[in-house]
């Protein structure tokens, strides 16, 4: 179980850090296209790795 609690911490961890990055990128002036596009990079990168994740919701 405590490897299961250490798996979903890292989880959180990796979402906060996309959040981060969509962030800088916001404040940076990048546009929404591009901003999906490294999403997108990001999002295939990790499932070719394996890694579960959530996508984020641009707003």
């Amino acid at each position: 179980m405590a490897n299961m609690k250490h798996y979903f911490s890292k989880l959180s961890s990796l979402q906060e850090e996309r959040n981060y990055t969509v962030e800088d990128l916001k404040a940076a002036g990048f546009s929404r296209k591009t901003i999906e596009s490294v999403l997108e990079q990001q999002y295939k990168m990790l499932d070719k790795l394996g890694v579960k994740c959530e996508r984020i919701d641009l707003k």
